[in-house]
Parts: structure tokens; sequence; C-alpha cells
């Protein structure tokens, strides 16, 4: 990504998880989860978005995408706290992160009296400032960005889905080797949009022959995001869901389905006061 401005200073954002049919029918809940915060910093708001996709196999895996996406906020929050920046976050914070992660995982599994694995989850994270930006990702789903002096419509995967020698295998957090797998990137310049979706949505928005991602899909879905209300936005995350529940998903993916989706804005200026008229004051005769 190449260095751009941001003349835009926050962010709108949404996200959804919905369950998929196959879930629906075996009783099973949604393992999806996703997060997202507007984080002050001097610099100015930073966003962070986290989508975490609970392994199919594991009972608890919903509760784990819960925990690690959760965890995974806060620790953003505590990064920032002393007043770093993005240009001090390194792959060791990412492993860090990672491991810190691992870690309540496996605590949590001590606790409810099961294996590590029934709280497997996969693990995507994006923290946004003004000039730098930072990806983690640890198995499936993807992370799409459009950089602020890339052509309208531009938009690509920071790193493609991990996927093992079978169809359904990818890497999780609570596995001992995670780290191997990790994939991160910190990168000078401003993001002015960005994606998460976990595995679900992948045939339909990403392109396996090109390795590209469909900008058919992702522009009007930025484009439907308030231009000047930062924060979250709560009608549009209505419809997401509502999107993702829909027959016409539904016929592509028997899959949980998780997207995220923000885009920088520029808040409208707090309307002025009206200012009160100065009191008459009648002169003595």
């Amino acid at each position: 990504m190449s260095p751009g401005s941001c003349t835009e200073p926050s962010w709108s954002y949404v996200s959804a998880s919905v369950a998929g049919s196959s879930h629906d029918r075996s009783g099973t809940p949604c393992q999806d989860s996703s997060a997202c915060a507007l984080l002050e910093h001097a610099q100015g708001p930073h966003l962070v978005a986290v989508a975490c996709d609970g392994a199919g196999s594991a009972r608890l895996s919903h509760l784990g995408a819960r925990l690690a996406c959760a965890l995974a906020v806060d620790h953003a929050r505590a990064f920032l706290a002393p007043g770093r920046t993005l240009e001090h976050f390194e792959r060791a914070h990412a492993e860090e992160l990672v491991a810190a992660l691992a870690l309540r995982l496996r605590r949590t599994a001590r606790q409810a009296d099961v294996r590590p694995h029934e709280l497997a989850c996969t693990f995507l994270f994006a923290l946004l400032g003004p000039e730098a930006a930072v990806f983690v990702q640890l198995g499936d789903g993807a992370i799409v960005a459009a950089a602020a002096d890339a052509p309208p419509q531009t938009y690509r995967c920071v790193f493609w889905p991990q996927r093992g020698e079978y169809a359904n295998e990818t890497r999780f957090v609570s596995e001992a080797d995670a780290l191997d797998g990790l994939c991160f990137a910190r990168e000078i310049g401003c993001v002015r949009e960005l994606a998460l979706f976990t595995d679900g949505l992948q045939a339909l928005v990403l392109d396996e022959r090109t390795r590209a991602a469909h900008a058919r899909f992702f522009a009007p879905m930025f484009a439907a995001l308030p231009s000047t209300r930062p924060g979250p936005d709560a009608p549009h995350a209505r419809d997401l869901a509502a999107w993702l529940g829909s027959p016409r998903v539904r016929a592509r993916t028997d899959d949980d389905t998780t997207l995220v989706l923000a885009r920088r804005v520029q808040p409208e200026p707090a309307a002025a006061l009206p200012v009160p008229p100065r009191p008459r004051v009648e002169r003595p005769v």
C-alpha cells in the first residue's frame, strides 16, 4: 500500500454474523463472531476490527470466537494507551496478541473441562490509524482493503485465505503451533475502506483464479455506509444480517457468514447554537 493522505479522520462501520443453513439443520449455534470499535488516540480515531470463525467440529467454538474478538479489541486499546503509534506495532506484538488469545482459550477450556480444540477459531484482525495500518490473520476468511490514494473501486486481499491439505482444513488460534501460520503486515499509508469476512463468504466475494476481490460486490456495500456519521450503524447492521440470511446468499453457502465493513467519514460540523438576543435596556427619561 502506497502512502495516501487521510482527509476523513473517523470511521463508519457495520458488522453482522448469521448462522448457516447447515447449523440450522444440526441445531448448532452460529460459530462466527465479530467486533469493531473506535479507539481514541492523539493522532485521531483508530479503528479496530476483528472477525473469528469457530471450528465446525468444536462444540464450544462459538464461545472461543466471541472471546477472541473481545480480547483482541482490549489488546488494541491497551497497545495504544501509552501513546504508541502503529509504527511501533511489530510482528512480535502480533505474536504476543495471538499467544495471549491462545492462553485464554486454554484456560477457559480447563475451566470447562474440555480440550482446547473445543474452543478453536480462526482470527482476522485490523488496526487502522490515520497514517498506518496493521493486519493479522490466522486461518481462512480474508481482509480486503482499499488505499486512500488508490483508484475508486480498487480492492485487494491483504492475505489470501489459509487452507490445509483438505478443503475444510485451516489454522486455528488454539493450536500449539499457531504462530507458525501467523500472517502479519504493517503498512504505511491511509486505508479508505475495509472489509473482514469469514470463509462462508469467500466463494461469493473472491475470485480464486485471479486471487482478487470482486469490486462489484464491495463497492455498493461500502457506498451504503453513512458518509458523515462516525461509529456503528445499527439500521445497516440489521439490513446486513438480513442479507446474509437471505435465500440469495444461502443458495451459495450453507456455512455461517460474517461480514465487517468500514469506511472513512468526515463528520458534519456541529451546528452552532443560536445566539440569544441581547436584552433591551430601557433608558430612563
